[in-house]
Order: structure tokens, then C-alpha cells, then sequence
């Protein structure tokens, strides 16, 4: 039946702190998260914003007045809307890019309720390209932007009352 598309796939999950470690090292903890799935049916079905490949990764130490966590974010490459018009063959599909963001996060407390944060996201800074490709569509053709979102570095005190 056309338009008729079903999704298979398989997603994986693992958190675990690591108490193992000598005692200097305790409070570790390590994650990872996976998904990877397929369409099965209609190729011209718009399924706009399907990702085929995800992950994110991450270990964390964790004290008493503080913590710091790195994290990883894998989005592979994710089919967007369909293009349409005269002259445009079926099947054609806006695109972006897979991409990979590092995150870094810390917390110091001064007090039990007041303490200093750092958020900085997207520190490697990674760009997102966006395509076009159709069935025909020649590798030259299909590049059509690039996005730098850049890296967001927050910084505070925060507080709880």
C-alpha cells in the first residue's frame, strides 16, 4: 500500500557506577545510550524528522560539595521534509547532517543551598549541514547550508530556598 511505512530497530541502554575503583575514584559513573532503526516500506512516505542512528555517552564523578559530568550526543543523519514542485523527481528530501555535541557541567557548593554552576554546551563547537538529495541528485549538488550554533557557555550561582 503506498504511504505505508513500518519502523524496525533496536535501542540499547547502560548506566553503572563504577565502584570497583580505588577509593580516590569513587563516585564514578558511566552511561550510554544507543538507537538504530530502519524504514521499511514506502521510500517517497514523508517521515519528516526520522533519525536513523542516535547515542549519547558519559561519565560523571560525584562529591560532596561538587560534581562535573562530560557528555556526548550522536545524531546521525536526519531526513527532514520532502521537496516538492515541478521538475523535483520523487523522492527527494531535505537533510541534516549527523553531528556530535560535547557537553561539559560542573557544580561547586559553597553551602548546602547556594553554589556555582558552569554549563558549556556544544564545546567542539560542531557545525550542522543541511542537503538536498533526490534519487539523481549528483554529490556536488546536494550541499545547501551550513549552521554554526557555536558553543553556549553558562555560568551562575544558583541557589535553593
Amino acid at each position: 500500500m503506498p504511504g505505508k511505512v513500518r519502523t524496525q530497530g533496536v535501542d540499547f541502554s547502560y548506566k553503572q557506577a563504577l565502584t570497583f575503583l580505588p577509593p580516590w575514584a569513587r563516585g564514578v559513573q558511566v552511561f550510554a545510550n544507543a538507537s538504530a532503526q530502519r524504514l521499511l516500506g514506502d521510500e517517497t512516505a514523508s517521515l519528516a524528522g526520522f533519525i536513523s542512528r542516535s547515542g549519547s555517552w558519559g561519565v560523571s564523578l560525584t562529591r560532596q560539595k561538587w560534581n562535573v559530568r562530560v557528555n556526548w550526543n550522536y545524531r546521525g543523519r536526519q531526513r527532514n521534509a520532502p521537496v516538492t514542485g515541478v521538475g523535483i523527481e520523487p523522492g527527494t528530501f531535505n537533510y541534516s547532517s549527523k553531528r556530535l555535541y560535547i557537553d561539559v557541567l560542573g557544580e561547586y557548593y559553597f553551602w548546602k543551598r547556594v553554589g556555582f554552576f558552569v554549563n558549556l554546551r556544544n564545546v567542539g563547537d560542531a557545525t550542522e549541514d543541511t542537503e538536498i538529495l533526490g534519487p539523481s541528485t549528483p554529490e556536488h549538488a546536494q550541499f545547501r547550508q551550513r549552521i554554526d550554533y557555536a558553543s553556549l557557555w553558562t555560568i551562575g550561582i544558583k541557589g535553593t530556598w
